[in-house]
C-alpha cells in the first residue's frame, strides 16, 4: 500500500473545498493506494512530466505524482477543472 502525502499548497486546497468533496477526494486516493483503479477517470500527464497523473472528481482535478520505488503518492494540486492546467 503506498503512502499519501499532500504538498503544502495542495492540503490548503483540500481543506478549503465542501465536506463532501473532500470525502470522494481522500476515497479516491485511497483507492489508488490500495492499487485499486476501477471506475476512476485517470490519465497520466505529458510525458515531459514524469510520472504525475490527473484523477477527475466531478470537477475537481487532483495532479498527483506516484512513486513506486518508496511507495509514495504526492497530492501537488486541487484545483476547480478550469484552473488547474494553468
Amino acid at each position: 500500500m503506498f503512502r499519501i502525502k499532500f504538498t503544502k499548497t495542495a492540503f490548503k486546497e483540500f481543506t478549503k473545498l465542501p465536506k463532501e468533496y473532500q470525502l470522494q477526494i481522500e476515497e479516491k486516493i485511497t483507492l489508488i493506494s490500495m492499487w485499486i483503479y476501477l471506475n476512476l477517470d485517470i490519465s497520466r500527464l505529458s510525458p515531459q512530466e514524469e510520472k504525475r497523473y490527473r484523477l477527475r472528481i466531478w470537477k475537481y482535478r487532483v495532479i498527483y505524482k506516484k512513486e513506486d520505488e518508496i511507495l509514495l503518492i504526492t497530492v501537488i494540486k486541487i484545483w476547480s477543472r478550469w484552473d488547474v492546467y494553468k
